[in-house]
Parts: C-alpha cells; sequence; structure tokens
C-alpha cells in the first residue's frame, strides 16, 4: 500500500455510499484521477498524490446533473464521459453525459437502438477513440463511435440462442490486438471477441482457486499483456472485494 484517502460524507475529497459495481474511477494523460461519487451524485478530480482539486455535478434531471454516476472515461483531449445510472426514478436513462476537462456539460449521446440504456457500468476508450459501453440490465456491451453511433454489440458469450449465453456485462478490458474481454458478472467469467464482435472463448469459474473468478467488476491490460481483475465484492458472495493478476494465457 503507497497511500489511501477520503472518508464519509459530503465535503472536498469525502465519498457517499454509492454502487460499487462498475468502472468509478479513470485517469487522464496527466495522471490526475477523476473518482465518480454516486452517493453524493458528482464527479471528483485528485492529483496522482491524491490532492482535491475540483468537483462537478449535482443530483436532479437536467443538462449535467446525475442521478447516479457509474461508467466514467477521459478521452485523449480531456473530455469526460460518464454513465447515468438509473435507480428507482425517472431519469433521463438513455444518455452519456460529456464534459470538458473543467466539469463544464457539453452534451449528451447515445442511440442504443430499440433498447433504452440500462445501467451503463463502465466506459472505456481504445487507441482509435472508439467507446465501448458495459450495459449491465440490458446485457450487452456496445461498441460506439465518437458521435455515440452504436457499430458493434457484444451480446452473447457463445451462442445467441442458448441460455447461458447470456451475459451480464460490468466491465471490459482491451488487449493489444483489439479484443474485448467482458466482466460476466453473474456468470463469474470473462468472455472474449473480436473487435468485430466475434466471439472467441471464454474461462473462468466460480471458486477460490487461483484461475477462479467470483463476480468481475472490471479490468485492465498491461504492457506485458497480463490482465489485473477486480472481483469478489457482489453482493451474492459473502467476499470482500480483491485484485488478481493473471498472464496473458489465463486458465480454462
Amino acid at each position: 500500500l503507497l497511500a489511501k484517502w477520503g472518508s464519509y460524507g459530503k465535503g472536498d475529497g469525502q465519498f457517499g455510499a454509492g454502487i460499487l459495481t462498475g468502472m468509478l474511477m479513470t485517469l487522464d494523460k496527466d495522471g490526475n484521477i477523476y473518482i465518480a461519487d454516486p452517493g453524493n451524485a458528482r464527479i471528483q478530480k485528485f492529483d496522482p498524490n491524491g490532492k482535491f482539486l475540483m468537483k462537478f455535478g449535482t443530483y436532479g434531471s437536467g443538462d449535467g446533473q446525475f442521478s447516479s454516476p457509474t461508467g466514467l472515461a477521459v478521452d485523449s483531449e480531456g473530455n469526460i464521459y460518464i454513465g447515468n445510472a438509473v435507480i428507482g426514478e425517472p431519469i433521463e436513462p438513455r444518455a452519456t453525459l460529456k464534459f470538458d476537462g473543467t466539469g463544464k456539460f457539453l452534451g449528451k449521446w447515445g442511440d442504443p437502438g430499440d433498447t433504452p440504456y440500462k445501467y451503463i457500468a463502465e466506459i472505456k476508450i481504445d487507441a482509435q477513440g472508439m467507446f465501448y459501453v458495459s450495459e449491465f440490465f440490458n446485457n450487452r456491451v456496445l461498441k460506439m463511435d465518437a458521435q455515440g453511433k452504436v457499430l458493434v454489440t457484444y451480446d452473447a458469450c457463445g451462442k445467441k440462442n442458448e441460455l447461458a449465453a447470456k451475459m451480464s456485462p460490468a466491465g471490459v478490458a482491451l488487449d493489444s490486438g483489439g479484443n474485448v474481454h467482458v466482466m460476466d458478472l453473474n456468470s463469474n467469467r470473462i468472455c472474449i471477441f473480436t473487435s468485430d464482435g466475434k466471439f472467441l472463448s471464454t474461462w473462468g469459474k466460480l471458486g477460490e482457486g487461483d484461475g477462479d473468478i467470483i463476480a468481475p467488476t472490471s479490468a485492465v491490460f498491461d504492457s506485458q499483456g497480463n490482465i489485473y481483475i477486480a472481483d469478489g465484492a457482489d453482493y451474492h458472495h459473502a467476499n470482500e472485494g480483491r485484485l488478481r493478476k493473471f498472464n496473458s494465457s489465463p486458465p480454462k
């Protein structure tokens, strides 16, 4: 452990209670840390050492307001994209909200097709500026361009007509080959797709062994191809959260 900061509350640098599933923090190109604070309906920004820099957002349904901010990403220009979970209230569920680096609301985008967004757990951006939006309750991941146009839908971990193929995607990780690794929380597994949506394989099973996965929520690859997976904090299981590292050829 190198450092820690924060406490419960509403003040600068404090956090309210909130949703655990999904990517609630991300970094910009300068290493500044953005953290979604669902309990206080806001985003907070810290420097790499944890010093509070700024905050933005309030609770509500107006432009730039949140019900419960969840998915969070920053693009190469410093713009911030935020998913807005709707918990029990009819607050705009369809849009991904966009802000500039100062927290100024720029707009919202996203056309998920005939099915409205339901609980955006995570947003990732690849090197080409494409967005990967994990929709937990719609059982899919959407690949979208910078204007919010849906390019690819990842929605079946196997054959579409099989019940076992249904996913509960809490997040994604993108490897150096462009493959999309979906964290399938309820099935305790990782589902792997090509960038254009072809299903490749799956790995992981529920358990406490070295190769086992318990409710994976988010993951990232390092430059050597190792994958780091956050798991174990799902309410279905009496486990504390943990971070696990696997090599580029994970166990079957």
